[in-house]
């Protein structure tokens, strides 16, 4: 038995299977996609050109310290068409590829970022404290 992980013609990773040899690869392989004889991970791959590639993160840190005064602020650059939501509750960016958060409610809250294929999705936590 062996792990295959398949692809669509995105670099999208559609599948993982244990094959045997009785396993017709080629009739499981989506239409202009392929097959890697190995377990890689969606969430972190995607396939450029028949290779496994890293997908893209946005670039935050994974913790930030703000004030929670209304002014202190920190700015995130998202890839366009990025959903974000705080708490759990989706929040309004000011700019297309920027969010732009601040908060008078001291404690810590947690901002969701759901960006488009390829990117991955991010969690960034933001420890706002109290004046």
């Amino acid at each position: 038995m062996i792990h295959v992980t398949f692809y669509d013609s995105n670099g999208r990773i559609t599948r993982q299977k244990s094959c045997g040899d009785e396993d017709d690869l080629a009739a499981l392989t989506p239409a202009g996609g392929g097959v890697w004889l190995d377990y890689l991970d969606d969430d972190l791959w995607m396939f450029v050109e028949g290779a496994p590639a890293l997908r893209p993160e946005i670039a935050a840190s994974a913790e930030y310290e703000i004030a929670a005064d209304g002014v202190d602020v920190i700015v995130i650059a998202l890839p366009a068409g990025t959903m974000a939501a705080c708490d759990g509750r989706a929040v309004v960016t000011e700019a297309e590829d920027d969010l732009v958060y601040t908060t008078t409610i001291a404690g810590t809250h947690e901002l969701t970022l759901t960006p488009p294929w390829p990117w991955r999705q991010k969690t960034v936590r933001v420890n706002a404290h109290a004046l």
